[in-house]
């Protein structure tokens, strides 16, 4: 399932930002680079590997053009769209 936006994560160095687009882009990411930046669209790929591998080669999370870092990343992970049960089930428990 498509989502929104995506994710940008700005590195220290062009090659850090280089090792880690390299390393998303051969874990099935479709990762797209911009200097020091690297863009991930999270097209059911996972979101805590993107994070581990940025964070691994110095990366930080940032916005994408027009939006704060935070509403990028609740754009990309799509917690609106996460099923919640209207109900829950309750084991039989003996009467008292």
């Amino acid at each position: 399932m498509a989502r929104g936006n995506g994710v940008r994560f700005d590195f220290p160095d062009e090659h850090q930002a280089a090792l880690a687009f390299s390393l998303l882009q051969e874990l099935g990411y479709e990762p797209e680079r911009n200097g020091r930046g690297v863009n991930i669209r999270l097209d059911g790929n996972d979101l805590v590997s993107a994070i581990e591998i940025a964070s691994a080669h110095g990366g930080e999370l940032a916005g994408a053009a027009g939006t704060n870092a935070e509403e990028s990343l609740t754009s990309a992970y799509g917690i609106d769209e996460i099923p919640i049960p209207a109900h829950t089930v309750d084991p039989d428990w003996p009467d008292a």
